[in-house]
């Protein structure tokens, strides 16, 4: 049964019952049992992209998006649907001067429990036309920018200058917080202090760092405390997510070579 929403949509008993973001593909196609199951018989691929696959809804006609790998199925906001269009159609692959460049700043990957896994990050300054951008993160990955949480997007370009930025944490300071291990749920921390002297105590994957007139330049791993117990300094919890703009990049053979570890 599909039933008329408030805004003259159809409601849909599976997309929107619960609102998933995303769900397991290969589990919701082979577990009969499953309410997942049902709604992934629903949906129809409409075609193949760049990396990835478009779907839609049979019922209410939303749309989908299944990785490359054909592993996850989320959910495409209307508001980015014609950014993962444009993304599709517009070849995004560094230059050899960006990538050694690239290179230079050096770029994480996922965190130790795996967490962004094929999603290359690489903080920097970037210079589109006369527009300056600082911070930015380029993102190099096969996903699309569909992203609710990202609050600043755009894609990248051929005729971007990529720079080095002093919001960006050191590649020593971005390992670190990459390795750091849960200590309770959503605590991972990291302790690191300022060459003028503070302690902050980092949580999770981090790769910029700004704090009054402290930037991530200024911040290096702690020399003198072993455990984030021993710290009195400031929790840092500003997220990557809202302070960069995050510049999408396409996936292209060797960029592994820009993850450090």
């Amino acid at each position: 049964m599909v039933r008329e929403s408030k805004l003259g949509q159809r409601e849909c008993p599976y997309c929107d019952d619960p609102p998933y973001i995303s769900f397991n593909w290969p589990y919701a196609i082979n577990d009969s049992n499953d309410k997942l199951h049902f709604m992934a018989k629903q949906l129809d691929l409409m075609e193949s992209l760049k990396f990835g696959f478009l779907y839609s809804c049979g019922l209410c006609g939303q749309r989908w998006y299944l990785d490359d790998a054909e592993m996850l199925m989320s959910r495409i906001p209307d508001d980015k649907y014609s950014l993962l269009m444009e993304w599709n159609e517009r070849d995004l692959t560094p230059t050899e001067s960006q990538r050694v460049t690239l290179d230079s700043i050096g770029g994480t990957e996922a965190d130790f429990y795996g967490n962004g896994r094929g999603l290359i990050r690489i903080p920097c300054l970037a210079t589109i036309g006369d527009q300056i951008i600082d911070p930015a993160i380029v993102l190099i990955s096969k996903t699309p920018p569909i992203q609710n949480y990202l609050v600043n997007i755009k894609l990248f370009k051929s005729g971007t200058v990529i720079q080095a930025t002093d919001f960006a944490l050191s590649i020593e300071v971005r390992i670190a917080t990459i390795n750091a291990e849960e200590m309770r749920n959503g605590f991972s921390p990291t302790v690191v202090q300022a060459i003028q002297g503070r302690n902050f105590i980092l949580n999770g994957t981090c790769d910029l760092f700004s704090y009054g007139d402290v930037l991530g330049c200024d911040i290096q791993l702690s020399k003198n405390l072993r455990s984030w117990r021993e710290c009195s300094g400031q929790y840092y919890s500003l997220s990557d997510f809202n302070f960069a703009t995050y510049l999408f990049a396409d996936w292209f053979e060797g960029c592994e070579q820009l993850i450090r570890s």
